[in-house]
């Protein structure tokens, strides 16, 4: 694949309601330009038209992941043709720090994304398909939803309430629950309706410990995982591997989990996790063999994500059904041939 040269670079600092843009030719002396647009589709067509009116060649652009606030304008900047980085905030945050920058403003971070841009380069996005958009646009509300409800029953259980008090608190759960069963309901019919969803969602029901909530919410989040070239790439994103912490011959500190992913997905296998360890011979084989080692349980709970992510990415790559005889199976070695022939 050829390679991507940038001629042109445009920072986007992303808002509610406000573009803040910082344009730069590469390697030319000419002053970079700010502008500011409105975060509507006004706006966005105001700045693909300037563009356009200045010749900006191969141009890169590039924003940080803001939820839905930058959603609208980095597709329409897609579509028209330009390269678009969506950037995790905590890059552009420790970038920034590099430099020693001690002003953080709308206008100050616009240059600093372009700048990252210009020197790390980072990979262009894909827009997800429409149908997996709907999806993960689904499953957030029922988690939004799910994490509502437990405040509410949280506040319900601490303790005697005055009446008008608990009355409106039994309405909002009992409205809370209507709408997330309504939004299940939603949820699986939109992943029938799509053969792209159904088919990764039943070989994801194959695997012991996953069930329909957290297979949905794995599609929502995950999409296609063909983009991650091998699994080691995928148990990362999550944040699942360990953050070692060597160095020299005197600092050996512990290795905790980085964390540095993708926190949803990672709260998600937690559960699962601890159904897979009675009921998926792999998982459970491998969760009572680091026990008997006398790691810790949480230790061993989390190496049982760990391998559910394994199963769920060997399930989606290949389009086969879990086999619980197959994973469970030791590779066999050959003996080494010592003839010299």
């Amino acid at each position: 694949m050829t390679s991507f040269i940038a001629q042109s670079i445009l920072g986007l600092d992303i808002a509610k309601a406000k573009l803040d843009t910082h344009f730069l030719r590469v390697g030319s002396a000419d002053k970079p330009i700010h502008r500011l647009y409105d975060n509507t589709p006004a706006g966005h067509e105001q700045l693909v038209s300037w563009l356009a009116s200045q010749q900006v060649g191969s141009l890169h652009v590039c924003l940080e992941a803001t939820g839905t606030y930058g959603r609208a304008v980095a597709l329409r900047l897609h579509q028209v043709g330009y390269r678009v980085s969506i950037v995790n905030p905590l890059r552009i945050k420790r970038y920034g720090e590099s430099e020693l920058l001690r002003v953080k403003t709308d206008k100050s971070d616009a240059p600093l994304i372009a700048r990252f841009c210009l020197t790390q380069q980072p990979a262009p996005w894909t827009p997800p398909a429409n149908e997996q958009q709907q999806l993960q646009d689904l499953v957030r509300s029922l988690r939004d939803l799910r994490r509502l409800h437990q405040q509410q029953r949280c506040r319900q259980q601490s303790g005697p309430q005055e009446q008008a008090v608990a009355t409106v608190t039994s309405a909002v759960l009992t409205c809370l629950q209507t709408q997330m069963q309504s939004l299940r309901q939603q949820i699986e019919a939109h992943i029938l309706a799509h053969e792209s969803l159904k088919t990764p969602y039943d070989l994801l029901l194959s695997i012991c410990g996953l069930g329909k909530h957290t297979a949905a919410l794995l599609l929502g989040e995950l999409g296609d995982v063909s983009r991650f070239p091998n699994v080691r790439d995928l148990v990362a994103y999550v944040g699942l591997a360990p953050q070692l912490h060597h160095s020299g011959s005197s600092v050996h500190g512990p290795s905790p989990l980085s964390k540095h992913g993708h926190a949803a997905i990672r709260h998600a296998l937690y559960f699962p996790a601890m159904s897979a360890v009675r009921h998926n011979p792999a998982i459970k084989a491998c969760y009572e063999r680091l026990l008997a080692q006398g790691k810790p349980k949480m230790v061993a709970l989390v190496a049982a994500m760990r391998k559910l992510l394994h199963q769920i990415y060997g399930v989606l790559r290949s389009g086969q059904a879990f086999d619980p005889a197959h994973v469970s199976a030791r590779p066999v070695r050959k003996a080494a041939d010592h003839s010299g022939q």
